[in-house]
This record gives C-alpha cells, sequence and structure tokens, in this order.
C-alpha cells in the first residue's frame, strides 16, 4: 500500500487532500549455470568424487536458500547459497553419461528456476599398463631394459607401485622408479624396467695325474721332519710333473655345476598396485626372450 497526501501552497484556491494505491512487487526470476569444480577434468572415474557448483545471478539483490542437484528425478544433495552460489559433492557407480541439473526452490524475493543439464562422462576408473617393447631379448647373463607406460582413467589420483612376479629361476627385475604418483589429470607417466639374467658355472676335474700323484706322495710321510724338510723342493716337483703328465685309462672326466637362466621365451608378470579407492592391483604378462 502506498500512500500520498497533497497539501497545496494556494489555500485560496486549492484544498489538500489524501489518496493511497496498492503496488505489486513481483519476484526476480535469477539466473542459473551449473558446472563441475572436482576434478579439473571433465569426465570422472568410477566412485571418485565430483563436485558441482550451481551459481545464480539476478539483476537487483543476492537469492538466498538452497539448490538441489538431480540426476533425472534422483536427488543427489543439495546445497545452501552463499553469495549466490551452492555446491553439493557425489559419486556415480556406473559408467555413461549422467545427466545433472540445478533447481533452485526460490525465496521471498526470487522465483524457483531450473538450470540447463550439465552432461557428466563416467568413465571405468584404473590404470592401463602397456610395454615397449613387448617382448625384451637378451643375451644369457646380461641385463635388458623396456618402457612401462602407465595411462591413468578416470581421474585416478595416488600410487602406483610395481613389482614382478613369476620370475623364472636366476632372472630378477628392477623398476626406476619403483611408485608412481598421480594427481587426477589423466597424464599417461612411464618407468623402466630392468630385467637381469646370470650365467655362471663352475668346473671341478679330478685329473688321475693328481690321484696317482697323492698316492705316490704317500710314503714320503713316513720319513722324519728333517727328510721331510729336505724333500720339500721334490716333492713339489713331483706334484707339478704330475699334473702334466697324461694317464691312460683312469677316467679323468670334469664335474661342472650351474647356476644360470635358461634360455628361450620366459613369461614375467608386471603388478601394479594403486593405493586410492582401498587399493587394487592390475596385471600384465611381459615376455622375455633369453639366447645363449
Amino acid at each position: 500500500m502506498l500512500s500520498t497526501t497533497f497539501t497545496p501552497t494556494d489555500t485560496a484556491n486549492y484544498n489538500s487532500a489524501n489518496g493511497s494505491t496498492t503496488l505489486a512487487v513481483n519476484k526476480l526470476t535469477p539466473s542459473i549455470t551449473v558446472a563441475q569444480t572436482s576434478p579439473i577434468t571433465i569426465g570422472v572415474g568410477t566412485g571418485v568424487a565430483t563436485t558441482f557448483r550451481a551459481n545464480l545471478a539476478a539483476s537487483y539483490g543476492t537469492p538466498s536458500g538452497t539448490v538441489g542437484f538431480y540426476e533425472g528425478t534422483t536427488l543427489l544433495g543439495t546445497g545452501t547459497l552463499i553469495n549466490g552460489a551452492a555446491s553439493v559433492t557425489t559419486t556415480f557407480s556406473s559408467t555413461g553419461v549422467h545427466t545433472v541439473t540445478a533447481l533452485y526452490t526460490g525465496d521471498a524475493n526470487f522465483n524457483s528456476v531450473t538450470s540447463a543439464a550439465f552432461n557428466e562422462t563416467v568413465v571405468l576408473f584404473g590404470i592401463g599398463l602397456a610395454a615397449n617393447p613387448t617382448t625384451l631379448t637378451i643375451k644369457q647373463g646380461q641385463s635388458g631394459t623396456a618402457t612401462i607406460t602407465a595411462t591413468p582413467t578416470g581421474n585416478y589420483a595416488g600410487t602406483l607401485t610395481f613389482s614382478c612376479g613369476n620370475l623364472p629361476s636366476s632372472v630378477s627385475c628392477s623398476f626406476a622408479p619403483a611408485t608412481l604418483t598421480f594427481n587426477g589429470d589423466n597424464q599417461p607417466q612411464t618407468i623402466t624396467i630392468t630385467v637381469s639374467t646370470r650365467s655362471t658355472s663352475a668346473a671341478l676335474t679330478t685329473s688321475s695325474s693328481m690321484r696317482l700323484a697323492s698316492i705316490l706322495a704317500l710314503p714320503l710321510l713316513a720319513f722324519g721332519l728333517r727328510r721331510r724338510r729336505m724333500l720339500q723342493r721334490g716333492l713339489l716337483m713331483l706334484f707339478a710333473a704330475m699334473l702334466l703328465l697324461p694317464v691312460s685309462g683312469c677316467g679323468g672326466s670334469p664335474t661342472t655345476t650351474s647356476n644360470s637362466t635358461a634360455t628361450g621365451q620366459q613369461t614375467v608378470t608386471i603388478n601394479a598396485q594403486t593405493t586410492a579407492n582401498g587399493g587394487s592391483t592390475q596385471s600384465f604378462n611381459f615376455s622375455i626372450v633369453i639366447e645363449p
């Protein structure tokens, strides 16, 4: 209700008067937009916490109250407006496109309003692993290296620790670095794997000449200390001579022990341990060929 009073200055010709009228003040309809603020990239992984923000603006004043965020008719969460903005954090359990809208319920001065749809693409959360080369060829007793590329999907944020499994006998592996750290930007990283093999053998030969020299030397042990000293030089010469003489019919083949890596194609399992979302292990097989 708006009241007015007319008081004339010329009271000789005009009378004072009072009047009133009713003014209708309509609510304003604000504008509203919705956007993803975290993670920083559009497209998130299953189970990854995702934050949406609704921004409201009006030609006069600032809207107050609450904003509900919906996927279809399902309420994802409600945020309270602070300086014209409200946020909510949620997760998605399934892959695909999820349509999110924000509904402002209005207040004494502003009408309710619904935002345009925001399409969120949800992908499988994890890490993709690939080796280059896919098969590593190594000479027996030597080492070889390959590059492993780890590509995160679904905004993976956490660490990835590598190890080898199913190692063949006399084969070892190491990684540089052993652990990678991802910050959720889906950027690939690489590590170097070094595979080492062994080629060691020891031959122990007991010849017939040495056995014969030992037998011939036994009677010398019966001599006294003085005579043993006198014969020391001769004894050494006898041993040396017998080692050089072949003795037929008494054998003499060497006995050899070996701890070398077997040649041929082998399979090594590469394990990558994640830490996010409770942690999990991803594995793939890596082939190595050991050449003699």
